[in-house]
């Protein structure tokens, strides 16, 4: 979608991309810009203004696999060299061996015991919902929210200058505006 400017006496209009980019044509090529943000308002308010923003957060996981590995390892190397003919029969090389291998293995107890999970995304509240927010942005920042969340907004023309317009939502988005609407029912 591209916009163009109006001048003195025509309103700003959204173009459809597809008239630039593709051999495929839209049927409504161009819509006025302040209608399209009336009903884009109307829609998204009505559906999202009581769900809560949220604000995705990374978590790094846990992974010691790598460090159990090489203790492992060392743990092989001591053991096979303590059996008899092996590197270690000397008896000082014995007991400084057997000294780290006593070291090693309370290595190995403690990476085991410690958690192994992999990274993740949290989506932490933040207090306030879309309706609160929406009211305050300005359009570069409802366009960027809109995106943020995978909405994708879509219209069609109809017999009156004013266009059939589709928000559609994300299974994700959905499943919060369910839940809400659930809620509320309840």
């Amino acid at each position: 979608m591209y916009v163009q400017r109006g001048g003195h006496k025509s309103p700003t209009r959204y173009r459809c991309g597809s008239l630039v980019n593709t051999a495929q044509r839209c049927q409504y090529v161009t819509v006025r810009q302040d209608l399209i943000h009336e009903i884009i308002d109307d829609s998204f308010l009505s559906q999202a203004s009581e769900v809560e923003v949220t604000e995705k957060v990374f978590v790094p996981g846990e992974d010691h696999t790598t460090e159990l590995a090489e203790v492992e390892e060392s743990i092989a190397y001591h053991m096979s060299n303590l059996k008899p003919g092996g590197r270690f029969h000397a008896p000082a090389l014995r007991k400084q061996a057997e000294g780290s291998l006593e070291s090693l293995s309370k290595e190995f107890e403690r990476l085991s015991a410690l958690p192994q999970r992999p990274d993740r995304w949290d989506e932490i509240p933040t207090g306030k919902t879309y309706g609160q927010v929406w009211p305050g942005m300005d359009w570069d920042e409802r366009g960027k929210l809109l995106r943020h969340l995978g909405v994708k907004v879509e219209w069609s023309a109809t017999n009156s200058n004013v266009p059939i317009v589709h928000l559609d939502w994300p299974e994700d988005v959905k499943k919060k505006i369910k839940s809400y609407s659930m809620e509320q029912a309840a």
